[in-house]
């Protein structure tokens, strides 16, 4: 077995672990500009599967954050809130590739053919389960003003950049669970964190 086999048959054990004790959610869950909302007890496969999609985001933007939190709501619900690496909200692009693993009814299945998919800029065979330094940007996979009108600025690319993901989460009663929860999404495959 090479080690991106090994890699990907640890990672997917881990979350078919966690999975199997989650509860599913009535209805799929809607990414919206408050993130994914809801009553906190829906939440919990949520959070750890927005950790799973922000350390594979932060594994090709270098940087990618959560915080949990409903702000004003009511006790009883919580937030999943997704941030990009300059603070701003998660970009609309990604927001529907939150909700399809969010709301995926076949997990190890999506993931399995996500790994697969070439991700424009990433090198072909770029392992999403293990813990690598950021691969350098195909030549001719996007042009610099692509890039630029993408991240909505001066882009440099950074090589050998090491992912991380910033985590926050506010005082209500169901948030240490679900960070709890999204953490084991994020070490799932390999992603540092900083709280």
């Amino acid at each position: 077995m090479t080690s991106f086999q090994a890699n990907r048959e640890r990672a997917l054990g881990i979350i078919s672990e966690v999975e199997a004790d989650l509860p599913i959610p009535e209805k799929p869950l809607k990414y919206g500009t408050a993130g994914f909302r809801g009553r906190a007890d829906t939440l919990e496969r949520c959070a750890f599967r927005v950790g799973i999609f922000v350390a594979f985001r932060a594994k090709i933007t270098g940087v990618c954050g959560v915080m949990i939190t409903a702000s004003h709501n009511g006790p009883e619900d919580n937030g999943v809130k997704i941030v990009e690496k300059d603070g701003s909200m998660l970009d609309p692009n990604w927001e529907e590739w939150a909700e399809f693993i969010v709301n995926s009814e076949d997990i190890k299945n999506t993931l399995l053919n996500l790994n697969e998919l070439t991700i424009k800029g990433l090198p072909f065979g770029f392992d999403v389960f293990e813990l690598n330094p950021l691969p350098k940007k195909e030549v001719g996979a996007e042009t610099l003003e692509e890039m630029k009108e993408r991240e909505k600025g001066n882009v440099v690319p950074q090589p050998d950049v090491w992912p991380k993901v910033f985590v926050g989460m506010d005082t209500r009663e169901s948030s240490p669970k679900l960070m709890e929860l999204l953490l084991r999404g994020i070490d799932a495959v390999k992603c540092p964190y900083s709280k």
